[in-house]
């Protein structure tokens, strides 16, 4: 693999002491920010890198360009500047100026459209869409596509099925592991994924927050 991008994955089960109430159950945290960029969001970059190599849809010399808020492009824009690929990233100045700085950092070309006061719209998200239109259908230039859901996440999935199985089987020489709860990111589905792909025994409880979230405001009551 490209030089760093081994440090991807295998990242550390940490458990949450202070966390676990009294009586309760024991509380374990898959640390991610011990990937290279600090985030699982270098897994699916890799994955989607692997991918367009894989089917050819990406080769050397070419250009991967990509709409972020910032995490994906900070990964994109490492693992491009590992394997010699030029990065053209397109965010906006509504999001964070260190993950601009970072993805600058690693080399990518950055694009920051203006927002509407700061704020994340729908309108700024057809913008993107727009701008990568332009862009993808440049010569030499590759479109990571990072929500389109297909086998451009392969990579983090099988990663997170081997690092599942090995963290059932470590964590059930003292105890049971009852529930996986991840946040919703454009990375994280690739976990349910995974875990879909368990034996039905070994299969855990998941909890969608974006889900929980949804139907807590449909069942408040107005006002």
């Amino acid at each position: 693999m490209a030089a760093g991008l081994d440090a991807i994955g295998g990242t550390p089960l940490v458990r949450l002491r202070s966390c676990e109430p009294e009586g309760g159950g024991e509380l374990w945290a898959k640390w991610e920010g011990a990937n290279p960029t600090g985030s699982m969001k270098d897994r699916m970059a890799a994955g989607m890198v692997a991918h367009g190599e894989r089917t050819g849809a990406l080769r050397a010399g070419m250009r991967v360009v990509e709409y972020t808020g910032g995490s994906t492009g900070s990964s994109l824009a490492m693992v491009c500047a590992a394997k010699g690929y030029r990065a053209h990233l397109v965010t906006a100045d509504c999001y964070a100026a260190e993950k601009i700085s970072t993805m600058r950092a690693f080399g990518a070309a950055v694009e920051v459209l203006e927002s509407d006061g700061g704020k994340v719209t729908p309108e700024l998200f057809d913008r993107f869409k727009a701008r990568i239109a332009e862009l993808a259908a440049e010569p030499e230039t590759w479109w990571a596509e990072q929500f389109v859901a297909r086998e451009r996440s392969r990579l983090l999935r099988e990663d997170t099925d081997a690092e599942l199985a090995v963290s059932r089987a470590r964590m059930w020489q003292t105890t049971s592991l009852d529930q996986l709860r991840a946040a919703v990111t454009s990375a994280n589905k690739s976990i349910v994924a995974a875990n879909a792909r368990l034996e039905p025994a070994d299969r855990l409880p998941l909890i969608d927050y974006h889900d929980a979230v949804a139907r807590w405001r449909r069942a408040r009551p107005a006002g």
